[in-house]
């Protein structure tokens, strides 16, 4: 075998080894879309509750159904669209959020337990080490995009 078909090879199992761990990962990934509240208008009529502009990506920490997500994403909402990645929907809570760290925990209820994400050990990362960020950002369904770890701290 030629070193040439050696290395075609060596590639071919990291783009399977990348698209199995992909794979894995996106049901512990959510699409996170604050909606509007509903209010009272001045007439007595009530404002169709709304989409706010925007959304991003979520996480499911933990199997009964907590979610992070960056804080911007949420906004003034008071509560969250979740789209998992087999299309279910699910209304999410308000648990907590900082501004200043940018982070926010949702609650959702589910029929189920969730798949949740498993968080490695971040004191091991090494720069020159590949990452993978996935994700589900303006509602584009699972993307994933690979990267090197260029600096720590």
């Amino acid at each position: 075998m030629s070193s040439e078909t050696k290395g075609l090879l060596i590639l071919q199992d990291i783009q399977d080894a990348i698209a199995e761990l992909a794979e894995q990962v996106t049901p512990t990934v959510v699409n996170v879309s604050p909606i509007r509240k509903i209010i009272p208008s001045g007439k007595g009529l009530q404002e169709r509750g709304a989409k706010v502009p925007g959304s991003g990506s979520g996480i499911v920490i933990h199997e009964d159904g907590y979610i992070v997500t960056n804080n911007h994403v949420i906004g003034t909402a008071t509560d969250i669209e979740i789209r998992f990645s087999d299309k279910t929907i699910l209304i999410g809570n308000i648990v907590g959020r900082d501004a200043d760290t940018d982070i926010a925990l949702l609650k959702v209820e589910a029929n189920q337990k969730l798949k949740s994400a498993k968080f490695g050990d971040s004191s091991t990362v090494k720069v020159g080490q590949w990452v993978l960020a996935v994700g589900n950002p303006f509602g584009l369904d699972r993307t994933v995009t690979l990267g090197v770890v260029s600096g720590i701290a």
